[in-house]
């Protein structure tokens, strides 16, 4: 539908965006950026981005390939420097070497403050300078380098891709060098950041290598006559949209925008690799924190404004911590056991001079256990067949009379074997989650990416997986059981206001209010007014609403606790380095130092996950539950993104206020009113004194006068029955990027552009080139393309099925709702008359004859992941070979029996929603 508002549509080959985008890139650099300097971008990416930062070259075999940035720690000038493996030197204008400030290394200082900022000094000397930006402007030698090309790893055309997809080739290009020399006397050859760009996109400057003749060499990427292969596009059209969002970014000084959707971030190269694409079309063109300019990525609603305050009572970090998380896509590709049937070798993803990471193995569930051993990403459950309390008995039994101890005597279980993760055997029934709760989310119905899976797997009742396990052999690092487990939960709660396929599959569903029928906030990180919920009438039923539905738990858990565990026990938790703490400084130079092979000792929050011992009180759960904790009033005890300052003057006002009040010394959170007021009265975004404070840490880290953003709104307050009457909306906020002044939208970055802020990044900056060890081996340290996976060579569809069955191959999207977008309600009356009445897949209506179909016919969608029986829409605005299957259906309402489950035995069951033919991939 968008495509009718447009001037220009750009009807691509799915999957192959980023192929067109680097295309357009491509013609940028050489037209803007070489043939032409345009002032405005020249002067931009040396301000604002680590283009001008010096990259060291490795030599192998007679060349060199790309290295991690240049340190300070590697200069006899800056060996006193603190944090000076994580603080980057560069070259000025004049030749000489300058360390700029704004780095992590800088963030993190403790000796010296205030030189976290992008003012174009010297931190050294204080001497104001200009970066240089390619070594062409000043003498240089031309050096070898060489750069991965990925781009017949897979065919475009299913099923055309030989073995399970093709290692990538190599090409040399020469890249202008200098030698340095280093404080051991060695000496180093490096180039700029913006040197290894151009070669990267095949620019030619006069240097040596296989560089393209012109914008017709199609056997080079990224030209347009390249992109054509891929794409579909003709060459011309990259060429007039390159010239056309170039001229207009360069007269409107950064006023170009991208607007995209989630479509492009369900490709296994998505968000790494298309949306990447997108952002440094924007950065090269000054678009960046520019209002009408950058990056609107539309994705849902996933973070919310007021995230500190949320965070903090989400998490009971006002009581206690850390709290115990992970991320959804590991944990469930591995407790729904998709990992057994993931079938991906990692072999094409790899850059030829790829040495350390494909030797932790070629299969993304190896990729993952590396990641957890060194603190990478956390995982849960934490230690194999072991209860984490239980771990803390045994250390303190050993001896352990301090909690440094208890940590020590962990990491020794570690590094001798006696203990482990509980990743390293994830199917061991100890190692099993049991107990489930799912709050107002659909998961088991329109969330879960290998619906079927989980079907079988986790909740062991009927399910439409018709494939079978692809990897064993494949995986090193997790324990192989020859029957995967079927059915590992013993219990689903589900908080619920309506019977959705979620609620269908659960044991108890407890009935919550309806949004018309409770007090709350709504606030998202795409809208930027706070609106309030309040009830037209009472809840139906035994209905409550969320706040009260957890008080109730929480009440009945403390009642039980003073039977079942009377006394505090303590509690071992692990947790994975973070960012926005000094977390960051771990481990320098973006190599991995493998403890458990022997090249580090296993430290805790430094080559292992951060280990701490918290005591739990579950007597005491509900009066946690419905007060604010002690640690919102210790100092600098409260924010967010390492940006916190001290709240107790904001506690005691809420003590004092009528719309809050007191409760056993502490501030009152009985009732969600309540709550929602404590929300509105922590949050920086929504209180002009709160952001005050925090902006006031924010200047001595930086050493900027960043107050002054929100020195004329330290008046502003928004309370709970203000919304009520008008919503209002958010402030300037030092925990988000934009300066959001009044009659001013949000743009994120405009507060770094403006201010001279830094960005949470290596460097400071708006980072093009990424130095550490894993890109560089996948060949990503800079922008690339790699196409869209072959899934029929990878195992998901059996080919010679499909001819038997007089099918036919398709490429499977699954696009916002087109009739039901931001509804919740799919199955009500009004969404069942906008279309079908029930679950369609678009196709295009020469393959629609191709397999006899017409439109409204009844078709099976299937692969080895599962199987759909939905109406067929046939249309010609859909792509050949390409289907198209909107989310967020409910399996329950009008979907037939499936003739292909008849087939396996099984005649009673009934076809999935859209997320049954799909699985998760791990990237």
């Amino acid at each position: 539908d968008m495509t009718k508002f447009a001037d220009l549509w750009v009807p691509i080959r799915p999957g192959t965006d980023a192929a067109y985008l680097l295309a357009c890139i491509h013609v940028i650099l050489k037209e803007f950026h070489v043939d032409r300097k345009a002032g405005y971008f020249n002067q931009y990416i040396k301000k604002y981005t680590n283009l001008p930062y010096l990259v060291t070259l490795e030599e192998k075999d007679g060349h060199y390939s790309s290295g991690r940035f240049l340190r300070a720690s590697d200069l006899t000038a800056y060996q006193d420097e603190e944090n000076a493996e994580w603080k980057l030197p560069l070259l000025d204008n004049d030749g000489e070497m300058r360390l700029p400030g704004g780095n992590v290394g800088h963030r993190w200082e403790t000796e010296k403050k205030g030189r976290w900022n992008l003012k174009p000094e010297d931190t050294a000397t204080g001497l104001e300078f200009e970066p240089r930006l390619t070594l062409m402007d000043g003498e240089y030698e031309d050096a070898q380098v060489e750069f991965a090309d990925f781009t017949h790893t897979f065919n475009t055309e299913l099923g055309t891709t030989p073995g399970k997809g093709v290692p990538a080739t190599m090409a040399l290009r020469g890249v202008p060098t200098t030698l340095i020399e280093q404080a051991d006397g060695t000496k180093v050859r490096v180039t700029t950041a913006f040197d290894m760009l151009l070669a990267q996109f095949g620019v030619a400057r006069g240097l040596s290598g296989e560089y393209p003749d012109s914008y017709d060499d199609a056997d080079k990427p990224f030209t347009p006559a390249w992109q054509e292969q891929e794409t579909g596009i003709d060459r011309n059209l990259v060429l007039r949209v390159a010239r056309e969002w170039a001229e207009t970014a360069e007269k409107t000084e950064g006023k170009c925008l991208f607007i995209t959707g989630s479509g492009v971030l369900h490709w296994y190269h998505g968000g790494p690799l298309i949306y990447r694409a997108e952002a440094v079309m924007g950065v090269l063109t000054g678009c960046q924190g520019v209002n009408g300019g950058g990056f609107a990525h539309y994705v849902g609603t996933e973070k919310i404004r007021p995230f500190a305050a949320i965070g903090t009572l989400g998490g009971a970090a006002d009581w206690g911590g850390p709290s115990r998380q992970m991320n959804s896509t590991s944990y469930f590709y591995f407790h729904t056991d998709q990992w057994r049937y993931d079938g991906m070798e990692l072999e094409p993803l790899w850059a030829p001079r790829a040495e350390v990471f494909p030797a932790k193995g070629q299969h993304a569930a190896d990729q993952n256990v590396t990641a957890v051993q060194n603190g990478w990403l956390p995982f849960q459950p934490q230690i194999d067949k072991k209860n984490p309390m239980e771990v803390i008995k045994e250390a303190r039994a050993a001896g352990c009379d301090t909690d440094q101890k208890v940590k020590d005597w962990v990491i020794s279980q570690f590094k001798d074997g006696s203990m482990d993760f509980a990743l390293a055997d994830v199917d061991a029934p100890e190692n099993h989650p049991k107990v489930l709760w799912i709050w107002r989310a659909n998961l088991i119905g329109t969330s879960m990416r290998g619906h079927e899976y989980n079907l079988k797997h986790m909740l062991g009742t009927h399910n439409n997986v018709l494939g079978e396990d692809r990897a064993e052999g494949m995986i090193k690092g997790v324990k192989w059981h020859e029957e995967a487990p079927l059915g590992k939960l013993d219990l689903i709660y589900n908080v619920n206001l309506r019977m959705d396929s979620s609620a269908n599959y659960s044991d108890i569903v407890l009935p919550t209010a309806h949004w018309y029928e409770k007090y709350d906030l709504a606030c998202t990180d795409l809208h930027s007014f706070f609106h309030p919920f309040t009830p037209a009438h009472d809840p139906a039923w035994e209905a409550k609403d969320d706040w009260d539905t957890f008080k109730v738990i929480s009440k009945k858990i403390s009642e039980m606790a003073k039977d079942v565990m009377p006394d505090p026990v303590e509690d071992l938790v692990m947790t994975a380095l973070s960012t926005d703490t000094p977390d960051e400084l771990a481990q320098p130079m973006g190599e991995l130092k493998d403890w458990t092979e022997g090249q580090s000792e296993p430290i805790s929050g430094k080559t292992f996950p951060n280990i701490a011992v918290v005591e739990r009180d579950y007597t005491k759960i509900h009066d946690k539950y419905t007060t604010l904790g002690p640690n919102m009033e210790k100092p600098m005890g409260y924010g967010a993104k390492g940006i916190k300052a001290d709240m107790s003057e904001f506690v005691q006002e809420l003590k004092e206020s009528y719309l809050v009040g007191e409760k056993d010394g502490r501030v009152d959170m009985s009732d969600a009113r309540q709550v929602c007021e404590v929300i509105l009265r922590i949050s920086p975004e929504s209180d002009g004194e709160v952001s005050h404070k925090l902006f006031e840490t924010l200047s001595e880290q930086t050493g900027l006068p960043l107050t002054d953003l929100v020195e004329d709104e330290r008046e502003i307050r928004h309370h709970y029955p203000d919304l009520i009457s008008q919503p209002r909306r958010s402030i300037t906020s030092p925990h988000w990027s934009a300066i959001e002044s009044a009659g001013r939208t949000y743009c994120p970055w405009t507060m770094n552009i403006e201010t001279l802020k830094p960005w949470h990044t290596l460097t400071g900056r708006q980072e093009i080139y990424y130095d550490h060890r894993m890109f560089r081996e996948l060949g990503e340290e800079l922008p690339t393309y790699k196409p869209p996976v072959d899934m029929v060579v990878i195992g998901d569809v059996a080919p010679a099925d499909v001819k038997a069955k007089g099918a036919k191959l398709f490429r499977y999207l699954t696009p916002h709702g087109k009739w039901s977008i931001h509804s919740m309600f799919w199955d009500s009356w009004h969404m069942m008359n906008m279309f079908r009445g029930g679950q369609v897949i678009w196709i295009n209506d020469d393959d629609a004859k191709e397999i006899d179909v017409v439109d409204n016919d009844w078709v099976e969608v299937y692969n080895e992941n599962g199987i759909s029986v939905v109406r067929a829409v046939v249309s010609h605005t859909v792509p050949r070979d390409t289907s198209i299957f909107y989310h967020s259906s409910e399996r329950h309402v009008n979907v037939p029996f499936s003739s292909l489950a008849r087939e396996r035995g099984v005649s009673d069951l009934r076809g999935g929603n859209n997320n049954a033919p799909t699985r998760i991939m791990m990237n």
